[in-house]
């Protein structure tokens, strides 16, 4: 699936390369056909790619759905043709076309990319077979995994059934019509029955050495198999916390790999900081003037939070609701909170209210992007209740992060184990595309004020 995205993202840079190119020729033949490095390409070259996945366009469900491709293309065009059309209205001496050329040239490069895009999409779709899958265990983690699949978008997955040792379950539904369709001793005839393309494993226990050495046969016949939490993260974007144990803690660092990323990662954060607090500089008499105006004093606040390797630091953010709000203890936020001021809902719609973090940034003490950091009280809450919490401290906090734009707004220990699952995958597939998808959504979130 992976690769299917990756060549989706190809044609689209090859189709807004060409038909740029193209366009330019057809709007401006009096120029040269290779208009050379123009910014103007540039622009056509980084826009579209851009808007595409903010809107979802290389998402697994938009790449396994032409309702869900459609709806992306729908909402990226015209935003990438409103872009390139501003920037030549408000810079067209450095862009080097006028409005009209411009906006001719970015129609031609949109048409093309949505074609191209269309036509692929369809080949992928004719050639594309739905994947025979077999779940061995019918317990609680072969349900769940189970469920999954079986409501997925469009029937990706044709689940074929269940295989399970234990003969009360034998012929017995599972999950949306499913049924147990044999043991463990069964399922190499069962794969050459069914054509089973992947296998997926959905036992918690140990693997006998029997079935083991089956699950060798079955690979060896080019049958995928794959844990039920590996195929849970690919789907679903989380980690599966009910479902692991600590041996799953252990695949999350690669030292050689992280070492790289971990020093792209800081370089970043230090530019990034540096410069957001100077341009916070300018916008700060404004949101301060706003806050007193609103509710009065103090602008900022001060809180304790627990950072990596569970090291507490201080952060500040802008006031956002009324003062003494937590005069009787710590109290989770909910939605529509009432304590929220007029002025304070605006700045976290738009999460302005994180504009100071940038100094814990520049400090180390938090990254741009990375889980969010908890107060000490909720954190010992929570520490008690879900499994896995305090291995979210394995990596520096962020000032957002891979739950904050997949979740919506959390106030429940419920709400922060599905959290906890989106963060913990973050820590796994941690890079430098991870963040840049993060960063991208983060953005998309703050223009259309979706904040908390």
């Amino acid at each position: 699936m992976a690769r299917t995205r990756l060549l989706l993202l190809a044609v689209d840079l090859a189709a807004v390369v060409l038909l740029h190119l193209f366009a330019f020729g057809a709007v401006a033949p009096a120029r040269s056909w290779w208009p050379g490095p123009t910014a103007s390409t540039a622009l056509s070259i980084v826009a579209l790619p851009v808007l595409l996945l903010m809107n979802g366009a290389y998402g697994l469900a938009s790449v396994q759905s032409a309702v869900r491709m459609f709806r992306s293309l729908c909402f990226a065009l015209p935003e990438y043709l409103a872009v390139v059309l501003l920037a030549h209205l408000l810079f067209p001496h450095y862009l080097g076309l006028t409005p009209v050329m411009a906006t001719g040239v970015a129609l031609g490069a949109a048409i093309g990319a949505a074609v191209s895009r269309a036509l692929l999409f369809s080949l992928l779709l004719t050639t594309r077979t739905r994947p025979n899958v077999v779940i061995v265990g019918a317990g609680w983690s072969g349900r769940t995994i189970g469920e999954i699949l079986a409501n997925w978008p469009d029937g990706h997955f044709h689940l074929v059934g269940f295989i399970d040792d234990d003969p009360e379950k034998l012929h017995q539904e599972v999950v949306g019509g499913c049924r147990v369709i044999g043991t463990t001793h069964d399922l190499v005839p069962l794969v050459i029955e069914y054509q089973v393309s992947e296998l997926v494993l959905a036992i918690t226990e140990q693997v006998p050495e029997r079935l083991f050495s089956t699950l060798c046969a079955c690979a060896e016949q080019g049958v995928r198999v794959v844990s039920m939490a590996t195929l849970y993260e690919e789907v679903t974007g989380r980690v599966p916390v009910k479902h692991i144990d600590d041996r799953w803690f252990l695949y999350c660092f690669a030292p050689e790999r992280q070492r790289f990323y971990e020093a792209v990662k800081r370089g970043v954060d230090l530019l990034v900081s540096a410069v957001g607090l100077l341009a916070f500089a300018v916008i700060l008499p404004f949101i301060a003037l706003a806050i007193l105006i609103d509710s009065g004093r103090p602008v900022f606040y001060r809180q304790v939070r627990v950072g990596r390797g569970e090291r507490r630091f201080t952060i500040c953010k802008f006031r956002t609701m009324v003062q003494d709000a937590e005069a009787n203890g710590a109290v989770w936020a909910t939605e529509n909170d009432s304590r929220i001021t007029r002025v304070g809902a605006f700045l976290r719609a738009t999460r302005l209210d994180e504009l100071p973090q940038l100094w814990n940034v520049l400090k180390g003490e938090m990254s741009l992007i990375g889980p969010r950091p908890e107060r000490p009280e909720f954190v010992a809450e929570l520490s008690r209740a879900i499994p896995f919490y305090n291995h979210r401290h394995a990596v520096l906090p962020g000032i957002t992060g891979w739950a904050q734009v997949k979740y919506p707004y959390g106030a429940s220990v419920e709400d922060a184990l599905q959290k906890l699952q989106y963060d913990l995958y973050y820590i796994k597939h941690r890079s430098l595309f991870l963040d840049a998808v993060i960063v991208l959504e983060t953005l998309t979130t703050m223009v259309a004020r979706k904040g908390r």
